[in-house]
């Protein structure tokens, strides 16, 4: 995909659809829904691994707010991920 910005997948798949009918046995239209579900695949995965990432921060936080012997790194792997998103 190189640069492409992965939050546009979706709208792309479902321009790729527009004007495709659900029903049509045709190579071309079967080529253009099988083009959109791999987009929206790759908008799911990313969708899916940011929203990991967001719980592990959030994680990594209550652990830091706990008085345990982790509590450091955890602040610490926290800010790590908070600083690596920023980028």
């Amino acid at each position: 995909m190189g640069d492409r910005d992965t939050r546009m997948l979706l709208a792309e798949a479902m321009q790729i659809l527009k004007g495709t009918d659900a029903d049509d046995s045709r190579v071309k239209a079967r080529e253009r829904r099988a083009h959109a579900r791999v987009l929206a695949m790759i908008n799911f995965a990313d969708e899916t691994a940011r929203l990991s990432n967001e719980q592990r921060i959030a994680n990594l936080l209550m652990l830091a707010q706990m008085d345990h012997e982790d509590s450091a790194w955890a602040l610490d792997e926290a800010r790590s991920m908070l600083h690596q998103k920023k980028r």
